[in-house]
């Protein structure tokens, strides 16, 4: 099967093989890439999360709230980490999504290249 579709793609066996490499190494700078994006993303959510701790600690109950400001300072931090992540996501999701197609390909042109070492 695959030495039919390498047939009908018209490339080389060498071809083949030189384009697995060079998508093979492209997918592994990809992957540090979007393996320091995650640790990134990490770091931020786990702010998150103690931010949104320390405000449902800090909570003062409705009664007690006439006459306090609106936002407290422990609120205000966990929106602007809230804001920070949805900003890093945004940035990591579309470097998953090449990461996801460089694998996709890298693994058609290895199984291109391997049957063309089997044909010849």
């Amino acid at each position: 099967m695959w030495g039919q579709r390498l047939a009908e793609s018209g490339l080389s066996n060498e071809e083949a093989a030189a384009y697995a490499r060079r998508l093979s190494d492209a997918k592994k700078a990809k992957e540090i890439e979007v393996y320091s994006m995650r640790k990134a993303v990490r770091a931020l959510e786990d702010a998150r999360s103690e931010a949104a701790q320390i405000v449902s600690e800090s909570r003062v109950p409705k009664e007690e709230r006439e006459g306090l400001p609106r936002g407290t300072a422990e609120y205000l931090a966990l929106r602007q980490t809230r804001q920070e992540v949805r900003e890093a996501r945004k940035k990591l999701v579309p470097q998953e999504r090449q990461l996801e197609a460089l694998r996709k390909e890298a693994y058609r042109f290895n199984k291109l290249a391997k049957a063309s070492k089997g044909q010849a």
